[in-house]
Parts: structure tokens; C-alpha cells; sequence
């Protein structure tokens, strides 16, 4: 066949491509990766401050259980610098250290059950009164607080406006 047609034998044989290779990839994959790796990053960043929001929860629920109800004068108080460290490990410490009496009562109630609400105002009303809390009355304010901190913490959004219109209400007050 070569010698009845000359132009055929100069013809070479079909050459195919080189293979495609992985490299450089395409940008499909680099948006999956970065995408892959946001995702890795953001898991990462939830995991850990959901441990840390349920280590306060857990330091705060070990200190209460370490209070005696025997400790007569000092007992309310110390219920009450635990729910107030407490708040102030999730919240800012402008929103939550200035709230005192009825705003504080009102931030405490804002999680609570209809039937628990005014314990907090009613039993804390104690703390400094010459008499104060009967065993029976600690133990109710030791297991309010309890409840709080297992219901309440972390803070949701209600009980974050409940603080900020006790401190719209503060600002209020100063002015006048």
C-alpha cells in the first residue's frame, strides 16, 4: 500500500495527548476544600465554646453544692455572688454588674416556671435581715438556685432582654 501511494507513507502514526494530570485542580475542588475546611474550623469553634459554657455551668452547680446549710450568716449571700458570677460568665460585666434589687429579682424570675417566680425576690430579701433564713428557707433558696442554673444557663435571648430593659431602667434613673 505504501508504494502505490507516496503521500500515505509520509503520513505519521495518530498521537494521542498526554494524560491529564490532578494538578494544578480545578476550582471546583479548591471551593470544596475551602469550604471542607470552614466547616472543620467552624465544628471546632462550637464544640469548644459549648464545653466551656457547660464547665461554668458545672463549676457553678459544684460550688452550690459545696455551700453548707448549716452557715447561718453568710449563706444567701454566697448563693447570690454564685448566680451573680455565673451570669457574668456569659454576659458582659458592664450588663450584669450593676443589676441589683428588683432588676436582678426580675433578670433571676425571667427563666423561671410561673410557680417559681418572686422565690428568688422573697428569699434574697433575707439575706442582710436580722433574723435571717430558717434551714428550710436555705434549702429552698439552695435548690431555686440549682434549678436556675440547670434551666438558665447559658443565657437565651429572653432573659438577655430582660437584663437590658433592667438597664435601660438604671440609666433612667440616673438621669433623673
Amino acid at each position: 500500500m505504501n508504494a502505490s501511494n507516496p503521500a500515505l507513507a509520509q503520513l505519521k502514526d495518530i498521537q494521542t495527548p498526554d494524560a491529564i494530570g490532578v494538578w494544578p485542580l480545578a476550582i471546583g475542588y479548591w471551593v470544596a476544600l475551602v469550604i471542607a475546611i470552614l466547616a472543620i474550623v467552624g465544628l471546632i469553634y462550637f464544640y469548644k465554646k459549648n464545653k466551656q459554657q457547660s464547665l461554668v455551668k458545672k463549676a457553678a452547680l459544684s460550688e452550690l453544692n459545696q455551700i453548707e446549710i448549716q452557715n447561718t450568716q453568710e449563706f444567701a449571700v454566697q448563693i447570690n455572688a454564685i448566680l451573680k458570677r455565673a451570669a457574668l460568665s456569659y454576659l458582659k460585666r458592664e450588663q450584669v454588674a450593676a443589676i441589683d434589687g428588683e432588676n436582678w429579682y426580675q433578670f433571676l424570675d425571667s427563666t423561671l416556671t410561673e410557680s417559681k417566680k418572686g422565690q428568688f425576690k422573697a428569699l434574697l430579701n433575707q439575706r442582710y435581715s436580722k433574723q435571717g433564713l430558717s434551714n428550710e428557707q436555705k434549702q429552698q433558696l439552695k435548690t431555686l438556685a440549682i434549678l436556675w442554673i440547670k434551666k438558665s444557663l447559658p443565657l437565651h435571648t429572653k432573659s438577655k432582654s430582660v437584663l437590658l430593659l433592667s438597664k435601660a431602667s438604671l440609666s433612667q434613673e440616673a438621669k433623673c
